[in-house]
């Protein structure tokens, strides 16, 4: 309820963007092999289905200058979803933490610290991929391969 008070009043977003981010990292951290490739998978299909609609999250940081308001609605999506597919929405929520980070980096807002944990959020999704398969996954402006 706090976080929900938080993102909606904008009070101390940053450190709800930075513990949302973190949990969702120690998810993937968690995730049985299956689990993580199923997660992965999702993402790698949604990056597609919405770089298609004109989405471009492969590259967030410049797409969230151009669209901050993505953003909102990726994070509605996300919670939409999570009551009807848990997968998805945990697909979904791969973009939705990479457009946040990308957001707080524009912004000066502890970009280092959003760098360093979206990194490692993509090292964690990679792992479930084959690694020519992860190359596609990662957006420009955090992909592993690159830091």
């Amino acid at each position: 309820m706090l976080k929900w008070a938080a993102k909606k009043l904008g009070v101390g977003v940053v450190e709800v963007h930075l513990d949302d981010l973190a949990e969702y990292i120690e998810l993937l951290a968690r995730a049985g092999d299956e689990e993580r490739r199923l997660i992965a998978a999702e993402a790698l299909a949604l990056r597609q289905a919405l770089e298609a609609q004109g989405i471009a999250v492969g590259a967030p940081i410049d797409y969230i200058r151009r669209k901050p308001a993505m953003l909102t609605r990726l994070e509605d999506y996300v919670e939409d979803m999570a009551r009807k597919d848990r997968i998805k929405s945990l697909g979904m929520a791969a973009w939705m933490h990479t457009l946040r980070a990308a957001r707080h980096v524009v912004d000066g807002q502890r970009a280092e610290i959003f760098r360093e944990l979206t990194l490692k959020m993509w090292r964690e999704l990679g792992k479930g991929l084959a690694a020519d398969t992860a190359v596609g996954l990662f957006p420009l402006d955090f992909n592993p391969a690159n830091a």
